[in-house]
């Protein structure tokens, strides 16, 4: 595995997976395959670390977790589909952890598609879903979020370097991870139906590594469903550390509760889209066409 080899080709299904730092870990992986697994109480539930190429994730039910499924470091063309995770009340853990579904650190064209997200009471995580750092081509879609979460159901961001915590993305800085910029990633026809206050719905960030703008380019923000939330909840958030780190970014056809107002909406500037469709219940900006 130092000279970049992988094993390949493997099968874990209809396992149960009780305590332990990981309920299922892959290093290494090609063409293999975790199906039909359940897992409870582990710091992760499921793991493909390290250049993972080509595998899939899917049918698992995934519980009490600080993060249910993980595709980190060099991931890439891996599928989450069709898996079932929740954080219950009854588990007990008093900390956040980072998210159901976390995808960080150059993945490239994965999918996470159909998932079901699940969290009770006030045991949330950070996040939904989240993509970040040098992420190209990647497919966050048919996915459904409910409960609660800490800082926002769906993330996309560019670096995790730069300024300080802002209460909502990746608390981290680490620029030696982020060499360029995020690209061609979509988020759509995804239900949001979180209960917290104060949380964004979907966010997209730029942050910069050091004195390097770290950009999220072409973006495709589509077809997402919106349920109801407090009147201090925003939908859309768009956060960068630079004017110019987010650019090229496609809105149209989300759904919004009829009570949303313009305070739920933090939109950014003409610059950091090419096209914003007009939405129902979404009050329109300037530039939209």
């Amino acid at each position: 595995n130092a000279e970049g080899r992988r094993h390949r080709n493997h099968k874990v299904y209809n396992n149960d997976c009780k305590g332990g730092r990981y309920g299922i870990a892959f290093y290494f992986s090609e063409g293999s395959v975790a199906h039909d697994n359940r897992t409870e109480n582990n710091a992760r539930g499921i793991v493909f670390h390290d250049k993972s190429r080509g595998n899939k994730i899917y049918n698992n039910r995934i519980y009490d977790y600080t993060t249910g499924v993980l595709l980190a470091y060099e991931a890439e063309l891996n599928e989450v589909y069709n898996n079932t995770l929740y954080r219950r009340a009854s588990w007990g853990f008093k900390g956040s952890g980072q998210g159901h579904i976390m995808c960080y650190v150059q993945p490239t064209r994965n999918t996470i598609r159909g998932n079901k997200c699940f969290c009770e009471g006030n045991s949330s995580p950070s996040w939904g879903i989240m993509v970040a750092v040098n992420a190209t081509g990647n497919i966050v879609e048919d996915n459904e979020i409910y409960g609660t979460v800490g800082r926002a159901a769906i993330v996309l961001e560019s670096s995790w370097g730069g300024t300080a915590d802002n209460k909502v993305t990746y608390s981290v800085v680490n620029p030696n991870w982020s060499t360029t910029d995020s690209v061609d990633n979509i988020i759509r026809n995804n239900i949001i139906e979180t209960a917290s206050i104060n949380v964004p719905g979907i966010v997209l960030c730029s942050r910069n590594d050091d004195t390097v703008v770290r950009k999220l380019t072409g973006t495709l923000v589509s077809g997402n469903q919106f349920g109801a939330a407090s009147a201090s909840t925003q939908y859309i958030r768009l956060i960068t550390q630079d004017a110019a780190g987010i650019s090229g970014t496609i809105g149209s056809l989300n759904t919004y509760p009829p009570t949303a107002t313009a305070s739920n909406f933090i939109m950014g500037i003409a610059g950091n889209w090419t096209k914003l469709s007009p939405e129902a219940n979404r009050t329109p900006v300037a530039w939209e066409s």
